[in-house]
């Protein structure tokens, strides 16, 4: 069985309640985060189960290539029609399973 939470920090709450109901993280229930937020998040201390992995948005890189957009756009380097950069997601294992 497993879990996918829409965020990171819903792992903990999520993995506690399973071991409220006498499943073992991650021998019964594997649960994957979604932000790689895990380790930042305070409710990290309540919970000792990590997710198995999470996805990284890469909102750094993101936001590095929408700024290099604006400065390119201000200089005049870019014709007038919108520009589209994407920058895919990566999947990020956090523990051995």
């Amino acid at each position: 069985d497993a879990l996918m939470v829409t965020t990171d920090p819903e792992v903990f709450p999520a993995a506690r309640a399973c071991r409220l109901f006498g499943r073992k993280i991650p021998k019964d229930v594997e649960i994957v985060g979604y932000d790689n937020v895990w380790a930042d998040t305070t409710l990290r201390k309540l919970e000792p189960s990590l997710p198995a992995a999470t996805i990284d948005k890469r909102n750094r890189e993101a936001g590095r290539l929408m700024t290099r957009l604006l400065l390119d756009r201000a200089a005049g380097r870019l014709p007038p029609s919108p520009q589209r950069i994407v920058v895919g997601p990566e999947l990020v294992r956090v523990q051995a399973t």
